[in-house]
């Protein structure tokens, strides 16, 4: 089953999970950015805009974490994109080498 452009990881190997790992942390960059943004546009919108100053504490919190968690799904999906692009293009290869191989032996696979 896919969702959206993801595809379902199709090998459990523990490198690849590993990666994945990694990749997936570095969206939290997407937080941190994200947090950077929220609190300069908040310091921004509390010294001239009137309606914002005027907001209560809720309406303030929401802008504020939609900003944040915002960033942090965009990053996220692109570096699981990523890492999506880098899990098939290895595959591709490896597949090639295969492929070769058992050209090499005499056996002829079709595609």
């Amino acid at each position: 089953m896919t969702i959206g452009n993801f595809q379902p990881l199709r090998n459990s190997d523990p490198t690849t999970i590993k990666r994945l790992y990694k990749e997936s942390t570095a969206a939290g960059l997407g937080a941190i950015q994200g947090s950077i943004i929220s609190g300069s546009s908040t310091l921004i919108f509390n010294k001239y805009s009137k309606f914002f100053r005027n907001l209560t504490f809720q309406g303030k919190l929401f802008y504020n974490v939609a900003l944040i968690s915002m960033n942090i799904i965009f990053k996220a999906e692109h570096q699981v994109l990523k890492f999506q692009q880098k899990l098939l293009l290895e595959e591709d290869i490896k597949r090639g080498k295969l492929l070769d191989k058992a050209a090499e032996n005499g056996v002829f696979i079709e595609d």
